[in-house]
């Protein structure tokens, strides 16, 4: 998998040669004229900063410690606070966390000191969402599917801001970013529709504008994403100490380090994931550091942001979608924690949007990259109203199974919602052999369901010719169905059931 998914770092250097960058100077540079403080590098005009109830955070650098600063909101005195030398980042810095601020705009934030005044104009505070993985995250708005109308019609969504990083990795923890592709950006075709795979990333930005359309509060998007990665690179060192089977070395915590530990500081409301591909090979691993890092950058958020980012908020991901790789059945479920569904146990407060349905052979972008993201956007908002924005309501999750009964040589597979039943294939059961289950046999075996189309029925007798069943599962292949026709949907939602594996 590795040698699948590495070159396409080094096939965007020659497509693109290298990425422009922003290059923040040391700390104790980069003031202009005679200015002693300036804020840190990802502040900027037209950003936006989280609403209330939690509090945004601001900092940034002085030239020398013990500066006394006075914070302003559209002329009127917030806060005073005072700089210190960081030991850490080897410079002064001051912090400040702003009033709680209700949705709106626009304001100016001003700081002063008694040299100089900087300010941050057209700030809006709203919700923060930070979009985080691979190429398919990092796969851009003009290639995808109604991409060029998504970019014309940004123009309408002036309270939608962008941001992108660049992509980076480093060896040790960054306190800043130091690169940025595209710098807060109000939502406009020049800002969403930049060169394949630079900004802005599609799935962020059409996830970003249901999510408009569905408050009516201004979004501030972050997109931090790096194609060909691996979930170790985005995973602290304390992550990688709870899964110590970890078998990729060479990327460990660089992008963590580059690209997300800068972001700490940032008061955020949630995240969206889109990763995993380049995992395939190692699902057992998947299986500890998936959890893991969900909740260390819980806990990392909330401790950058002095307690103002909630230790639980809400984190969505993108169950693989099709690609002929013998990896990608094991690696969603691996994806689950092993359940199939979220949230649970492992995943508490975790959203998904499955995608095995949505294969797209002639993607010019490769199959592994999909251009259907419009479907993956409608489904991790729906994934997100079963649990946060005071919407909860599992009827946005698509069907998985509650219970499974055999008798009389039947299995009763019981659903938590009624289904919409399109094929009574996907279903495969394992057979022991001489009673032995350690080494059966896996067999396709057709479906039937009842009137009120919640339970699916599947005859053993005829298929395991009187051996018992050891283990049944549903859509466990790479590419398990045409597009949108996998067998079992939710009726009303359409949405699709996910793949599942359970043992008797």
């Amino acid at each position: 998998m590795r040698n699948q998914f590495f070159p396409f770092l080094w096939v965007l250097l020659m497509i693109h040669g290298p990425f422009p960058c922003c290059t923040t100077p040391d700390p104790q540079c980069n003031f202009s004229g005679s200015q002693n403080i300036r804020f840190a590098t990802y502040y900027s005009n037209n950003m936006v900063l989280q609403r209330s109830p939690q509090r945004a955070i601001v900092w940034g650098y002085s030239t020398h410690s013990n500066t006394n600063l006075t914070i302003k909101i559209d002329d009127v005195i917030v806060l005073k606070t005072i700089s210190y030398f960081h030991p850490v980042i080897n410079a002064s810095i001051w912090t400040v966390k702003l009033p709680a601020k209700e949705a709106g705009g626009p304001h100016v934030i001003t700081v002063q000191s008694s040299l100089s005044t900087i300010k941050l104009v057209n700030v809006l505070f709203g919700d923060v969402w930070i979009c985080s993985g691979q190429s398919n995250m990092q796969f851009t708005t003009m290639m995808a599917f109604n991409g060029s109308n998504e970019a014309k019609g940004s123009i309408h969504y002036p309270h939608i801001r962008v941001f992108t990083t660049a992509y980076m990795a480093a060896n040790q923890p960054e306190y800043d970013v130091k690169c940025a592709l595209e710098q807060w950006s109000v939502a406009s075709p020049e800002a969403i529709a930049s060169s394949n795979w630079m900004y802005f990333s599609a799935i962020c930005w059409m996830y970003g504008r249901r999510l408009y359309e569905e408050h009516r509060i201004p979004i501030g998007l972050v997109s931090s994403t790096y194609g060909g990665t691996p979930i170790e690179g985005w995973s602290s060192p304390d992550v990688l100490k709870k899964c110590p089977e970890t078998k990729i070395s060479f990327t460990k915590s660089s992008f963590w380090n580059a690209m997300i530990h800068p972001l700490l500081n940032m008061t955020i409301h949630g995240i969206i994931w889109y990763q995993g591909e380049s995992n395939a090979q190692h699902p057992k691993q998947y299986s500890c550091l998936f959890p893991a890092m969900v909740a260390d950058w819980r806990q990392k958020f909330n401790e950058g942001s002095y307690n103002q980012t909630s230790s639980t908020f809400p984190f969505g991901f993108v169950q693989l979608a099709p690609y002929h790789n013998l990896g990608f059945p094991a690696l969603r479920w691996a994806q689950t924690a092993s359940k199939g569904y979220v949230p649970n146990e492992k995943l508490p407060n975790v959203f998904m949007a499955v995608a095995m349905d949505l294969p797209d052979p002639t993607s010019p972008y490769g199959s592994v990259h999909p251009r259907y993201k419009e479907d993956i956007a409608d489904r991790l908002i729906k994934g997100l109203k079963s649990l946060d924005y005071n919407t909860i309501n599992n009827a946005y999750q698509g069907p998985f199974p509650q219970t499974f009964q055999m008798r009389n040589g039947e299995i009763e597979i019981q659903y938590n919602r009624v289904l919409d039943i399109l094929s009574h294939k996907g279903f495969q059961i394992s057979c022991a052999k001489h009673n032995e289950c350690r080494n059966s046999m896996w067999l396709s075996i057709e479906s039937s369901t009842n009137e009120n189309q919640t339970s699916i029925f599947l005859s053993s007798n005829v298929t395991c010719y009187g051996e018992r069943v050891c283990d049944i599962r549903y859509a466990w292949q790479e590419s398990p169905c045409p597009l949108k026709k996998c067998p079992i949907y939710s009726q009303g939602t359409n949405l699709p059931a996910a793949p599942f594996w359970h043992r008797f």
